[in-house]
């Protein structure tokens, strides 16, 4: 299983987008799902989806962006 650990966050790949072309993560904070990172088409990149009832602080904000932008670059950088 790949995943990725900072701070206070667990990147975890969970699967493959439909097409085959982009992956799937969950994010996990204590054991708790917390939301998912999968491509968006209309904006060619990577997007954060939120789970219901969730709350964030600046420093798990910016660990999202970071990883957002991170996979966003080697996608376009794979292709």
């Amino acid at each position: 299983m790949t995943e990725y650990k900072v701070n206070y966050l667990t990147f975890r790949l969970h699967d493959k987008s439909e097409s085959g072309k982009t992956n799937i993560w969950k994010i996990i904070s204590s054991s708790i799902e917390i939301g998912t990172v999968k491509w968006f088409g209309h904006w060619r990149k990577y997007v954060f989806y939120p789970a219901d009832n969730v709350l964030f602080d600046t420093t798990c904000l910016r660990e999202i962006s970071d990883f957002l932008s991170a996979k966003t670059q080697e996608h376009k950088e794979a292709r």
